[in-house]
C-alpha cells in the first residue's frame, strides 16, 4: 500500500514539473514573439508572457495533476 501510493505522488510530481517546465519553454517563446514582433516594449511583453504562462500551468496542472482520483 505504502509502496503504490509512493509511486502515485512520484507520478504526479513527475507530472507537475514536466508541465511547469513546457510553461517555462512556453513563457521564453511568448516573450521573444511579442517582444521581437508585435509590441517593443519589454514589460508589457514580459506581462503578457508571465500572464500566458500561469493559465497554462494552472489549467493543465489542474487537469492532470491536481485530478482528484479514487479515493480508498
Amino acid at each position: 500500500m505504502q509502496q503504490k501510493q509512493g509511486g502515485q505522488r512520484l507520478k504526479r510530481f513527475l507530472k507537475f514539473n514536466i508541465i511547469c517546465l513546457v510553461g517555462l519553454v512556453l513563457n521564453v517563446l511568448i516573450l521573444n514573439i511579442v517582444f521581437n514582433l508585435i509590441i517593443p516594449n519589454r514589460y508589457i511583453a514580459n506581462l503578457i508572457a508571465i500572464a500566458v504562462a500561469t493559465m497554462w500551468n494552472f489549467w493543465v496542472n489542474l487537469k492532470l495533476s491536481w485530478r482528484v482520483t479514487q479515493v480508498k
